[in-house]
C-alpha cells in the first residue's frame, strides 16, 4: 500500500525530444499569431457596437427635441395668459359645453 500512495507524489520523467519541441514551438506560434489579430480586431468591435447602438443616438435626440419643443410651449402659453384672456374665456366655454360643476 505504502508503494502505490508514494506513487502519487512521484515526478513524472520528462523526456525531450525533437519533434515535442517542434510540436511546441509551433503551438506558441499560433497563438501569438491569435492573439496579433485579436488586438488588431479589438477596434472594429467598438465600431460595430458604435453602428449597433446607433438607434438609441436616434431615439435620445428626438426625446430631447420634444422635452425641448415642450417647455418652449409652455412659456409661450405662459406669455399669452399674461397678456390677454384668451384661454380662460377657453376654459368658461369647456366648462359649459360639458356641464362640469365644482363645489
Amino acid at each position: 500500500m505504502s508503494k502505490q500512495k508514494n506513487k502519487k507524489f512521484k515526478k513524472a520523467k520528462v523526456k525531450v525530444i525533437s519533434n515535442s519541441i517542434e510540436a511546441i514551438t509551433s503551438d506558441v506560434n499560433q497563438t501569438l499569431e491569435v492573439t496579433a489579430t485579436a488586438t488588431v480586431k479589438t477596434p472594429d468591435k467598438y465600431i460595430d457596437s458604435a453602428a449597433e447602438y446607433a438607434h438609441v443616438r436616434k431615439d435620445v435626440r428626438i426625446i430631447l427635441f420634444t422635452i425641448l419643443l415642450l417647455a418652449i410651449l409652455i412659456v409661450g402659453f405662459y406669455f399669452v395668459s399674461t397678456k390677454t384672456t384668451v384661454f380662460t374665456t377657453f376654459g368658461d366655454w369647456i366648462y359649459k359645453i360639458f356641464n362640469i360643476q365644482t363645489l
